[in-house]
């Protein structure tokens, strides 16, 4: 696996979902986004919106 850099907020998301072996797909179901958000925000292109941002925090368990 890549090293993952959890300076950016891209990495802390891409950090949690292997860490909590959580699939893309699952994710953007529980989320209710497509998966694509999910990699521009794993990118930095994008950030979440305060209530994506909220559901992260809520399914990972910790605040990003």
């Amino acid at each position: 696996m890549d090293i993952i850099n959890t300076n950016t907020l891209g990495g802390q998301i891409k950090y949690n979902i292997v860490k909590n072996d959580i699939s893309y797909t699952e994710l953007s179901e529980l989320l209710e986004i497509q998966i694509r958000t999910i990699h521009r925000w794993e990118n930095n292109l994008e950030v979440p919106r305060k209530k994506c941002y909220r559901k992260l925090e809520e399914i990972f368990k910790l605040k990003l």
